[in-house]
């Protein structure tokens, strides 16, 4: 219920950014469906290849089940996919839309995250910090939690940057709210369980989500540069 709020609230921002700065709204509707439909699949496909992939030859039948299994990065990859695929089709050019995007979903997401902490499917490691949770067999970290509040400081830090006047560099409040995101979640990851209550799969001692945390951090870094250096003249002085 909370994941559909927030797609709902956040898509109806997200127009009402567009509209703000001469953006199709329609555009923007347009397209959540679709982010919504392959980003479910996009996050369930991540999910079982990266963090359960001896499932898929015990059974194959795993990949389409699609409610059990859940990775936020895989949703992001299939939602952005989805977009840009929608984006090129009907010839819209889509680095305007990212920032209106980026808005909506910075706010969807508070949601998605609150339902994250509700249901306790994220836990982290035995802790005695003030802001564990109490799970069977002792307190311990919830990330759902802690990106719920980390993510209220990114809506708060994309909101500084457009009122400032960022927002007219197209696309640079996306990409460094990106970037922030990835690197707070390459840190949050260390803490996510993995003992004999909550498994967590691990490559080299880092987590799938790290490693994506890493190329996107670096990504957003080099793209928001290189937007800066070519459209910073448009950025009031």
């Amino acid at each position: 219920m909370l994941v559909a709020l927030g797609f709902i609230v956040g898509s109806k921002m997200s127009m009402m950014y567009a509209r703000k700065h001469g953006l199709k709204a329609d555009a923007i509707q347009d397209s959540s469906t679709l982010c919504l439909i392959f980003g479910f699949l996009g996050a369930h496909l991540f999910h079982v290849i990266a963090y359960e992939p001896s499932s898929i030859l015990n059974n194959p039948v795993r990949l389409v089940q699609v409610w059990s299994g859940l990775s936020s990065y895989g949703g992001f990859i299939g939602a952005i996919v989805a977009m840009g695929v929608y984006f090129y089709r009907k010839r819209i050019k889509f680095l305007p839309y990212t920032d209106a995007l980026m808005f909506g979903l910075l706010i969807g997401w508070i949601f998605g995250r609150i339902g994250c902490f509700t249901a306790h499917d994220h836990p982290g490691k035995l802790s005695n910090f003030f802001l564990a949770v109490q799970y069977p067999g002792g307190a311990r970290h919830d990330l759902g939690l802690y990106e719920c509040l980390f993510t209220i400081v990114l809506l708060a830090i994309f909101c500084a940057l457009w009122k400032l006047g960022f927002d007219r560099i197209k696309g640079f409040l996306c990409y460094i709210i990106s970037g922030l995101y990835a690197s707070v979640r390459f840190f949050l990851e260390f803490l996510r369980a993995n003992d004999s209550y909550h498994v967590e799969k691990r490559y080299y001692s880092l987590t799938p989500a790290q490693y994506v945390s890493l190329l996107v951090f670096f990504s957003m870094v080099i793209l928001a540069c290189r937007l800066w250096r070519t459209r910073a003249s448009e950025y009031p002085r």
